[in-house]
């Protein structure tokens, strides 16, 4: 009797393991993970997964982002309009962009790299929940 349970129990055990992938051959028709994320509109800003601690830091991350041209590490440092309208812009070794320190603006930071021609400005911003990220990006022309 007692290893008809035990063999019991195994068989349960191994029912609650059952695989969903697919490639497994395994199916289900129910889900038991639950999700806890807000919903998303195309209307909201995604928020950067690891706001910087200082505004420089904010511009140089994205700056180096770009220079590398890794889209997911950009997303760190900006919200998604500032960092897809830098990446319109493909980075060129070509330029040589001189780096300025960040100023303040009103209640925001004035982050820019200089070239011949003009210059790139980063506005960044604190974020409510710690940190500072980049909330716009501008190019000027001389």
């Amino acid at each position: 009797m007692r290893r008809l349970a035990v063999a019991v129990l195994c068989l349960l055990a191994f029912a609650g393991c059952k695989s969903n992938d697919k490639n497994n051959g395994g199916s289900s028709g129910a889900s038991t993970t639950a999700s806890t994320a807000p919903p998303t509109s195309a209307a909201t800003t995604t928020i950067p997964s690891g706001p910087a601690q200082s505004p420089q830091a904010a511009a140089d991350g994205l700056y180096d982002a770009w220079k590398h041209n890794d889209q997911n590490d950009a997303s760190r440092y900006a919200k998604d309009p500032a960092w897809r309208k830098l990446f319109s812009h493909p980075y060129s070794s070509d330029t040589t962009y001189d780096r300025q320190p960040c100023t303040p603006q009103g209640g925001q930071f004035n982050c820019a790299w200089t070239y011949e021609g003009g210059s790139m400005q980063m506005t960044v911003e604190a974020w409510p929940g710690g940190g500072f990220v980049v909330d716009s990006v501008i190019w000027v022309a001389d």
